[in-house]
């Protein structure tokens, strides 16, 4: 740890440049001496004409706000939309390069020379200097001169600004054991001054009064009524008028000038103040009012500065400065080590600077806590917080204690307020109201279209299972319509045809059979053998249609000759309100008065005989559950291992309504047991399966291995039938695919699922979707907290609505549908939500300004 030293043996270097400009040049004066004394040399030079000084600064300056970074300004910095952050780095470096190297040229000119060489003559690298720069040109002021080659060369050598008119300070000093330091936390809207405040409560040997955005009543009477020796600033402040006012927003509603505290501050510094701290944006603007007052020291930021970056140079400087290091040179060491910080903050090391009354010695944390007297403090208001710790083993961050001092109440409202106003807890209410706003406008059904959509599209990137081996289609058509030629038919096979192909497949011994052609009506007379076929086959399963009042009352009966319950199926579907087949009918009860009995669907019946037939025992259980009459279709088939048989069973439970992306609609389209449709993923949805024409079967092209042992379904697909379906895969004319091709779809689904274990399609319960929803707006407006509006925002942003559909899609492979457009919802509703929360305070301020300006120049 640096030792405290006195200054009587350390240089003082002042260089005061007169009126000027820089298309004329500046004459300037040099003056050398020790501190605490006269100068002992003195010089006059110049430096010549640079206009091209200023151009290079305003071109780092644009490049440096450029960035977009979230800063302590009044208002956001411009953002970054278009170019890539690399870009404007770069953009950034290469303009500071320019600057420094302008500004070394233009110190390296001839007329300069004489006071170069008397420096490099009576100073020595091992010296430690304090350089105090005069001027009341604010464009030498934002030179960084700090990057002026001579300075490189000694490390212990800081220079500050100074104006050029200055007295000494006269105040009263009370005695004390401890440093007294009035920090004000103003304005929070989009920035984080909690670091801060952690900062100054582990500063050692020091009594910290906290105003936590104060109102100016309050401000003002610590400044009357207290001895303070440090004053801080964080919060937002803003220079204007050319940097000759600044202004600090002491809280959300309420913004003033140094002017406004003029008498307030000139009683502080009667009574001590010696140096004071605006770790805040755009400081020269405070600086000059301040140093009208005769304050001793200021440290301020020269541009807009980041949190990270304003909360790194606190740390590192009342670190060094508490620690008994230089003023000054604390200062550099601070500043020196934001230096880690340039590749996410370009130029960090360029905003901390020094403004300097010349005819005061620098404070040292000694003589600030000179002493013996308890500290002087009184609260003011339930917003005061005094803070209390002390130094132990000299170590900087030490366990606090709490002294034997008088305990200040603070209301439970200021610490509701307090604690209210970190940033993060404006993510919980927004996010949570985001989230209830999405799931009520869901269970209204406003979202339906969007989530049915984003489940077709889901569906279609699923990578590809192939065909079902289980299965062969023997499509009608139209080629064999027209060779039946002149056979009298009532449907598209005539019944000698129809026998024809029922014979050719039974003797290849399918499982099953299903005859997807409605036929209501009797057998012609002369063909006895397919009317004995149609009676006493246990393979076929023949369909019939249940009335519907809205789309065919009557409904279509089954085959008169076939009696049996087990052997006649439904063939309805259940169509969304888009028109698109989703859902899969796997039981109903139909009316009294339908032509149709059948319970069962015609896909379900033909999974049935399939899985019978094959495990030799099928079991099935259709259970009715609660008020609401769930349905749950229990298949149990014995599992048959090398070691041992075990009985599996598999459930398909019934849609419930206001249930997954089905929010909204009527309850009785969800009538009956029905369950979604999981279509397999193939390239074209009619490559289900093998499929064959009915003229390939009567011709013997169908080899016997094709039908033995699989479940045959025969249906048509011919131009003139108006058995077509739209489906997830497509709604174009051309994209609709025959009843045959749903059947087997279906079909395969049930097939698929008992002996496959391939997933049925499910969705979460409401509690898993309010807390799925809610999570992924807490993701949004963290992002919008942490990256704030910039490039990276919007870059991340994408990355994580990338993850969110990667998750919804792997989900849907193995079954789940998991809500994909409201979490989407949540995620960007809640994103813009938090960052037009944060940028209202801005708002806010800028009318402020505004009305303040106008009340100013009346």
């Amino acid at each position: 740890m640096a030792q405290e030293t006195g200054v009587a043996m350390d240089k003082l270097v002042v260089l005061k440049i007169g009126e000027g400009n820089f298309e004329q040049g500046f004459p300037v004066t040099l003056q050398i001496g020790q501190e605490g004394h006269r100068p002992s040399i003195e010089m006059v030079a110049a430096v010549p004409q640079a206009p091209e000084l200023p151009q290079s600064y305003q071109a780092w300056q644009s490049a440096y706000l450029s960035l977009g970074l979230t800063t302590r300004l009044d208002a956001p910095a411009q953002q970054v939309t278009n170019i890539a952050w690399q870009e404007l780095y770069a953009a950034c470096e290469q303009t500071a390069q320019v600057l420094q190297h302008s500004l070394n040229q233009w110190l390296l000119a001839e007329a300069f020379r004489p006071i170069r060489d008397k420096w490099l003559e009576q100073l020595l690298p091992s010296d430690c200097i304090r350089v105090l720069l005069q001027t009341d040109d604010l464009q030498l002021q934002r030179l960084p001169w700090h990057q002026w080659e001579l300075l490189q060369r000694y490390p212990d050598a800081e220079i500050a600004l100074s104006a050029p008119i200055y007295e000494g300070s006269r105040y009263q000093s009370p005695s004390k054991s401890k440093v007294n330091v009035l920090a004000i936390l103003g304005s929070s809207q989009g920035i984080d001054t909690q670091a801060d405040r952690t900062i100054l409560e582990q500063l050692p040997q020091a009594h910290v009064q906290l105003l936590v955005e104060p109102n100016r009543h309050t401000l003002t009477d610590q400044l009357w009524e207290q001895h303070w020796d440090i004053l801080f600033f964080a919060g937002h402040s803003h220079s204007r008028d050319s940097c000759h006012t600044g202004q600090i927003w002491l809280n959300g509603q309420e913004a003033l000038t140094i002017h406004q505290l003029k008498y307030a501050l000139q009683a502080a510094i009667r009574r001590g103040l010696k140096l004071a701290i605006f770790n805040s944006c755009d400081g020269l603007g405070l600086a000059h009012p301040l140093a009208d007052l005769q304050i001793p020291a200021i440290v301020l930021m020269r541009e807009p500065v980041p949190d990270e970056v304003a909360q790194s140079f606190l740390k590192h400087f009342l670190k060094s400065f508490s620690q008994g290091q230089l003023f000054h040179l604390a200062v550099k060491e601070a500043r020196q080590r934001l230096e880690d910080l340039e590749p996410r903050f370009p130029c960090a090391t360029w905003l901390p600077i020094i403004y300097q009354n010349p005819a005061e010695t620098p404070p040292t944390w000694q003589g600030l806590r000179q002493g013996a007297e308890q500290p002087l403090w009184h609260p003011y208001s339930p917003l005061v917080t005094p803070v209390e710790t002390v130094l132990e083993d000299q170590d900087y961050y030490p366990q606090p204690q709490v002294p034997a001092l008088p305990h200040t109440q603070v209301s439970l409202r200021s610490r509701i307020r307090d604690f209210c106003h970190q940033r993060w807890l404006s993510l919980f209410p927004t996010s949570l109201i985001v989230a209830t706003i999405l799931l009520g406008i869901r269970g209204l059904g406003g979202l339906q279209p969007l989530e049915l959509w984003a489940f077709d599209r889901l569906l279609r990137l699923r990578p590809v299972e192939g065909p079902d081996p289980r299965l062969l289609i023997v499509l009608v058509t139209d080629k064999d319509i027209q060779a039946q030629g002149e056979q009298v038919r009532r449907s598209s096979l005539s019944d000698p045809a129809l026998n024809r192909v029922l014979t050719k497949l039974e003797q290849a011994e399918p499982r099953a059979i299903g005859l997807d052609i409605y036929r209501d009506f009797a057998v012609n007379l002369p063909q006895t053998d397919l009317a004995r076929r149609l009676r006493t086959s246990k393979r076929l399963v023949v369909p019939c249609k249940g009335s519907d009042q809205g789309s065919d009352p009557a409904g279509i009966a089954p085959p008169p000759e076939v009696s049996d319950a087990n052997r006649i199926g439904f063939t309805d579907f259940v169509e969304d309100e888009d028109g698109i087949l989703r859902r899969q009918l796997l039981y109903m009860s139909q009316g009294s008065t339908s032509p149709c009995a059948a319970s069962f669907s015609f896909a379900s019946l033909l999974a049935f005989h399939y899985l019978e037939d094959k495990a030799g025992q099928l079991e099935i259980d259709l259970s009715e559950s609660g008020k609401d009459r769930t349905f749950a279709l229990h298949l149990q088939t014995p599992k048959r291992t090398a070691a041992s048989t075990t009985n599996q069973q598999i459930t398909f439970r019934q849609i419930q309504p206001q249930q997954g992306g089905y929010q909204g609609g009527d309850p009785k389209s969800m009538a009956g047991l029905q369950i979604m449709l999981n279509y397999r993923a193939l390239n074209q949805l009619t490559d289900i399966a093998e499929t064959v024409s009915v003229q390939q079967l009567l011709a013997g092209q169908v080899h016997r291995k094709a039908i033995h042992n699989k479940v045959v379904l025969i249906g048509v697909q011919a131009s003139g039938s108006g058995d077509y379906w739209t489906t997830p895969y497509g709604a174009g004319p051309t994209q609709k695919i025959a009843g045959v091709f749903m059947q087997a779809h279906m079909l395969s689904q049930i097939i698929s699922t008992v002996e496959d274990q391939r997933p049925s399609l499910w969705m979460w319960p409401l509690w898993a979707d309010i807390l799925w929803v809610w999570g992924w707006a807490l993701v949004g407006g963290g992002l919008a907290l942490v990256l704030r509006l910039t490039a990276r925002l919007g870059v991340v942003s994408i990355v994580v609505m990338s993850l969110l559909g990667s998750i919804c899609l792997a989900g849907l492979i193995q079954g789940a549908w998991i809500p994909l457009i409201p979490a989407f919802l949540a995620f960007v509703i809640t994103t813009l939500g938090i960052l037009l929360v944060r940028t209202q305070a801005f708002d806010r301020d800028h009318r402020l300004q505004g009305t303040l300006s106008t009340a100013s120049k009346s």
